[in-house]
């Protein structure tokens, strides 16, 4: 993650506007050449070919893709009343300013400015898992709790519907996303070649479920991959012969695919050669044209189907950002939660997940500064990421709590200037004390019973904690410490 710096903003702003100045000059171009451009002033061949290809490519897959995309999600059916009510309960109990919560998911309006019916509305989508209430159940459900909220607020809202005060409902909201050229495709193409060539030079062997075709960039070099036992999820595996220690399993967050982690899985690998180390690739999450994301249920038959393949009996899950949403559909599996062990979350976005700092900074915010902008360009605009956030991402499902955490030994890595998660909530979340207010360094706080580590790294933004081998160190060294049996 580039930092805020202005020279960044300058770069970042150059390559963004340079590859969405693509998809115009292509079409303008093709047009012209075949209507009024003189052939004095025609450009070389093979530039015009790149040119054309272009042109066809953003006018016959993305746009038709782009529609295609926006069909309404399939939400899951709503849980019963009485746990719809607890889940509402325990948010607000778990919200220290309710205020705040609610202007928040309204796009920062003032909440003297949000009218009773446009809370209905939005508890509707967050509760019931419908754009709006149903019958007359539903409208005494909601009608509870809007009244919860106008006791923790102190003030009952103004009756009416205000069409100009929108709610942040991101499976009901438009799908944006931006082009990415073929140029683009090629780039992820080169990184994903150098990441496989990186990883078979750390003797990790690869498995797919062949069908390369299917996705875009295509992966040719993964013809010879060994065949996995699932559908869609391709891994790199190590195998494990340590006679105490256990397995690790990592799950990457969105980005350039297992780019950004190189560095980190090789400090794990290298730490001890006989650890087995097993690293799924989520095509969906990693700038691709590629298969749906997968559903809560299918994603932990295709999990289970893989240990199964490798005899992996228990493990340390360590999971990054989107990851940490896989991780909590692990550990609410029947069959798989009392098989993780050990658990290491780096900045996670699943906890407190109710709050709307997430989906608000991922899909919605207007980007300021380098890293803002990298964010929403690169990652929350990428088609395959937008889609797979906006139609198949239900924070209800999705969210973990604290005590979900015990019975294990936890560490978690808190990015003190994480520009994504509400790192001081977090932090105030898990220990119950206000964020640390270092100069420079980490703060490490351990549970009274000792399984629940969390670790505060400030000045660090999202995902940054892998940049640098000292700032991975903190996590290798709690990743070694949770892995003993």
């Amino acid at each position: 993650m580039l930092n805020r710096s202005l020279p960044e903003l300058l770069f970042i702003r150059t390559c963004i506007t340079s590859l969405r100045s693509i998809p115009p000059l292509s079409t303008l171009y093709t047009l012209s050449r075949f209507t009024i451009l003189p052939s004095n002033l025609r450009l070389p061949i093979a530039l015009e070919v790149y040119l054309f290809s272009e042109a066809l490519f953003f006018t016959v897959v993305y746009i038709p893709r782009k529609l295609i995309l926006q069909k309404p999600a399939q939400h899951p059916p709503p849980s019963p009343r009485s746990g719809r009510q607890a889940l509402f309960e325990k948010c607000i109990d778990e919200t220290p300013d309710v205020g705040a919560y609610l202007s928040g998911w309204f796009h920062g309006a003032a909440v003297k400015t949000i009218k009773r019916e446009n809370v209905r509305e939005f508890l509707s989508w967050a509760f019931l898992n419908r754009p709006r209430g149903g019958g007359a159940e539903e409208f005494a459900e909601l009608e509870e709790y809007i009244c919860l909220l106008e006791n923790r607020l102190g003030g009952g809202f103004e009756k009416g519907y205000d069409r100009e005060v929108k709610c942040v409902r991101p499976t009901v909201d438009e799908v944006v996303m931006e082009y990415r050229s073929l140029l683009w495709y090629f780039i992820v193409y080169i990184v994903d070649l150098a990441t496989f060539i990186r990883f078979r030079l750390h003797s990790f062997s690869h498995f797919a479920p062949g069908a390369w075709l299917r996705i875009l960039p295509p992966r040719p070099h993964t013809t010879f991959s060994s065949l996995s036992p699932t559908r869609h999820i391709s891994y790199w595996q190590r195998p494990h012969n340590h006679p105490t220690k256990l397995p690790i399993v990592f799950l990457h967050g969105i980005g350039i695919g297992l780019h950004p982690y190189i560095s980190f899985l090789h400090d794990l690998a290298d730490l001890d050669p006989t650890v087995g180390i097993l690293v799924l690739e989520l095509m969906p999450m990693s700038f691709r044209l590629s298969h749906t994301p997968l559903s809560r249920s299918a994603f932990t038959e295709e999990f289970t189907a893989i240990l199964t393949q490798h005899d992996i009996q228990n493990l340390v899950l360590i999971s990054h950002s989107y990851g940490t949403v896989l991780s909590t559909w692990l550990l609410h599996s029947e069959h798989l939660s009392p098989r993780i062990s050990s658990l290491v979350l780096i900045d996670p976005v699943a906890i407190l997940l109710h709050h709307p700092s997430v989906a608000y900074n991922f899909v919605h915010r207007a980007p300021s500064t380098a890293n803002e902008w990298q964010l929403q360009y690169f990652a929350s605009r990428d088609p395959d990421v937008a889609h797979s956030v906006s139609r198949h991402f239900f924070w209800a499902e999705n969210i973990l709590w604290k005590e979900e955490l015990t019975g294990r030994k936890v560490g978690v890595v808190i990015s003190g200037s994480d520009l994504i998660a509400d790192a001081p909530e977090c932090w105030r979340y898990l220990t119950g004390r206000d964020a640390p207010k270092s100069e420079s360094g980490n703060v490490v706080w351990t549970g009274e019973t000792g399984d629940l580590t969390v670790i505060w790294c400030e000045g660090v933004d999202h995902a940054q904690v892998f940049d640098t081998q000292a700032r991975r160190r903190v996590v290798v060294a709690l990743a070694e410490f949770l892995g003993d049996e």
